[in-house]
């Protein structure tokens, strides 16, 4: 949530919206909408203390709504500013699959198939989301520096999700059928993909970090 702030207040502050992608804004969009379907009307997915009765969802609302806002700059208060010819990466090509899958892969907590799916949609989309913004980095052979902090902080939260569903997610198997028996693992799968997905990235921002570079010299190899 505090990452996306940050990414809302340095638009604001610059004017400007150069540097971020609204494809993986809109993802973003997508995902926390899905992820509120499945844990407001539900408690499957909810820790059973009392952060699952309302710290959750308030979390993930926020977020949607400073998404939103996001989108809102890029698409219409600060368009001028909005690098379109280089965030070229089709968010359809993520969000469609990553339905696909939830529809025939996912757990039953919830045991309501549209929240169920809801909820898997959601976790595998945020495995990819941030791919567009990957591309739209390479195609300009520039970042800023508040985008690349907007990453690592995902990438360090990517990392606790990961440890986080190595210890649990058996939790999310049943027995119903073959599949819903590896549900737990898939996600595993997933978790591990997305990580793979910033290993460069995160590569680079440790060394710029451990040799007090500039992060606008990210893309440098000979950093």
């Amino acid at each position: 949530m505090f990452s996306f702030l940050m990414v809302f207040v340095k638009i604001e502050m610059n004017k400007s919206c150069a540097g971020v992608s609204l494809k993986m804004m809109e993802c973003y969009v997508v995902l926390n909408t899905a992820r509120l379907l499945s844990i407001v009307p539900f408690e499957g997915y909810l820790p059973y203390d009392k952060s699952g009765d309302w710290l959750y969802q308030l979390v993930e609302a926020i977020s949607l709504f400073i998404n939103c806002c996001i989108v809102y700059l890029c698409r219409y208060k600060y368009k001028s500013s909005y690098d379109s010819t280089n965030d070229i990466f089709n968010n359809l090509f993520l969000i469609i699959p990553a339905f696909v899958i939830a529809i025939f892969v996912h757990p039953s907590l919830n045991s309501f198939l549209p929240a169920d799916v809801a909820w898997s949609f959601a976790l595998y989309l945020e495995s990819v989301c941030v791919l567009p913004q990957l591309s739209m980095f390479q195609k300009e052979g520039k970042v800023a520096a508040f985008t690349t902090h907007f990453l690592a902080s995902q990438a360090f939260s990517k990392v606790l999700s990961f440890l986080f569903w190595i210890v649990s997610h058996r939790e999310l198997n049943s027995s119903d059928n073959i599949i819903k028996s590896y549900v737990g693992v898939w996600v595993v799968i997933m978790q591990i993909v997305q990580l793979v997905l910033m290993g460069d990235f995160i590569y680079h921002y440790v060394r710029c970090l451990s040799k007090g570079v500039s992060f606008d010299n990210l893309l440098n190899e000979n950093v």
